[in-house]
């Protein structure tokens, strides 16, 4: 045989590899190459997160239910979907989860692709912001229904705050519709039954 040029074709994983070339002629004469050396990287990977359908950050009242999605886009295997850390789904792309939020906070929710041998790890997280509830106060109750000059009128309200936090009641009065007077109460607990009264001297018995 004289000169000819020979081929070989393998598929290699990822690592460092080496090669070199051997020759044996009929006269046992044997010839060896250098030795080369060959580096496989992984390949990037990628994931796809959604919230609600949209690759964005989201803002809810409480005690909504949202769908939360997770896409392999490339790669091969399992990928998981996190909330705030907590792993709420898994398995093959693509893979979701329908979650209610009942507590007021911030949630990162996060898609992972864990390194393979042929491709690095990646991630995409979004955030969802559940929002506090609005107070709320029940229409004031006035004492006495029919008022006379020489009576002191009160006013109660009940306060109430779903999220337990404290807040601020104002009274404001009015007379023929103007302001006569004003009450601010601070640091009220939910639940708390919220008390006004407004003086004889604000009002006669013209108005």
């Amino acid at each position: 045989i004289t000169a000819s040029i020979y081929n070989y074709s393998t598929i290699l994983p990822v690592g460092t590899h080496y090669w070199k070339s051997y020759a044996n002629d009929s006269a046992n004469q044997i010839n060896v190459t250098d030795e080369w050396t060959f580096t496989i990287a992984q390949a990037s990977s990628e994931v796809n997160t959604t919230i609600n359908n949209s690759e964005s950050n989201l803002t809810i009242d409480k005690d909504t239910t949202i769908d939360l999605n997770c896409t392999l886009i490339t790669g091969t295997g399992s990928i998981y979907l996190y909330n705030n850390g907590s792993l709420i789904n898994s398995g093959s792309s693509p893979i979701g989860n329908s979650t209610t939020f009942s507590t007021k906070g911030a949630y990162n929710i996060t898609c992972l692709y864990q390194s393979t041998t042929n491709y690095s790890a990646s991630s995409e997280t979004y955030w969802v912001t559940v929002s506090n509830s609005i107070p709320t106060v029940t229409q004031p109750a006035i004492t006495p229904a029919t008022a006379y000059t020489n009576n002191t009128l009160t006013a109660n309200t009940t306060y109430t705050d779903v999220d337990a936090d404290s807040g601020t009641v104002y009274f404001l009065w009015y007379v023929n519709g103007t302001n006569v007077y004003n009450q601010t109460n601070n640091s009220i607990s939910n639940g708390t039954v919220v008390i006004t009264t407004l003086a004889s001297t604000y009002f006669n018995k013209t108005n």
